[in-house]
């Protein structure tokens, strides 16, 4: 009884044995690290990349990369350097990374990348605005639309003179898109140690302003102490869309209706490191210094989506804004 006892012990020891060295037979290492894909957030349609692999720390050697991106390389294609280009046609792409090993796991990477086309109306939509003349920046040769109100020239677009100041999210396409976020340093004083704006425009003033809400203004009575214009955001802010989607957040009390032609879209503001408020808010700077800031700061005007007034604050020398130019208008 006893030996028999044992004999079965010991061939369930051995078919454990085995099933265990079988097990770990199958177990695989994980990866340390994770595939790298360098590409901008942003970047134009039609464009070609060549993306390099990489990221994978451990193993050292024996690691191969495949790579996709739906509705341009549908097929995984291996290889260490990725080579592809974007469609024509602007939209929204996920790019996929696979990293792979014998004896590891495999580790992946997807990043969505935004293809924009920066022609006028194209991925940014403002619709038709009347009445607008065309005025080429001899600095970089960008062309710039403007309207006039009043008795001023505005730009409808934002500056974006990429000598100082950021794109939004750092890539460079968005400089064609939403224009430059500048500091109040960078937009008094960032060409030649001038204001920012391209000769014969000026970063409008205060006065400037005033003149821009007296003219959208139902009472123009009601513009006084220039910290709040009412009632007039409305004709300012375009029925703007970004690659098909509607950029302001909808609310009753400024609905865009863009009757001046100022068209401001919400490309939002830079503040702590990050960029915030996009289809949110509008923020302009003002040539003027604000005085009564604990630190030297300036002026700058604002649209927020849920209050139909300009309102005007003031920001210190970190926070970046947009800027539109303007000039005495010829008349012509």
């Amino acid at each position: 009884m006893n030996i028999r006892f044992f004999v079965i012990l010991a061939a369930l020891s051995l078919a454990v044995a085995g099933c265990k060295k079988d097990n770990l037979d199958d177990v695989k290492l994980m990866m340390t690290g994770d595939p790298v894909i360098s590409i901008d957030d942003y970047v134009l349609v039609g464009s070609s990349w060549s993306l390099e692999a990489g990221g994978i720390t451990v193993p050292e050697e024996g690691v191969g990369y495949y790579w996709n991106i739906e509705g341009v390389v549908d097929d995984n294609d291996t290889t260490d350097v990725f080579n592809f280009t974007f469609n024509e046609n602007y939209g929204t792409y996920r790019i996929r990374c696979v990293a792979f090993s014998d004896e590891y796991y495999d580790r992946s990477t997807n990043k969505y990348v935004v293809t924009v086309d920066t022609a006028f109306n194209k991925s940014l939509n403002i619709g038709e605005v009347p009445g607008t003349g065309i005025f080429t920046d001899d600095r970089d040769g960008r062309e710039y639309r403007y309207v006039t109100i009043g008795g001023l020239d505005w730009f409808i677009s934002n500056l974006a003179y990429n000598k100082v100041g950021i794109p939004y999210m750092d890539s460079d396409v968005m400089w064609s898109v939403f224009g430059g976020y500048y500091t109040f340093e960078e937009a008094v004083s960032g060409y030649n140690g001038g204001q920012i704006c391209p000769d014969g425009w000026r970063l409008p003033s205060e006065n400037d302003w005033a003149d821009l809400a007296a003219s959208l203004a139902v009472r123009p009575e009601s513009v006084d102490d220039g910290e709040t214009y009412p009632g007039i955001v409305s004709a300012m802010m375009a029925d703007v869309f970004f690659n098909d989607e509607k950029m302001w957040f909808y609310d009753p009390q400024s609905a865009p209706s863009n009757t001046s032609g100022f068209s401001a879209i919400p490309a939002g503001y830079y503040s702590q490191g990050q960029f915030s408020g996009l289809n949110v808010y509008s923020m302009f700077w003002s040539s003027d210094v604000y005085e009564g800031a604990a630190s030297e700061g300036g002026v700058y005007h604002y649209i927020y989506y849920k209050n139909a007034d300009l309102k005007m604050n003031y920001a210190d020398t970190a926070f970046r804004a947009s800027v539109r130019c303007v000039r005495d208008s010829s008349g012509i």
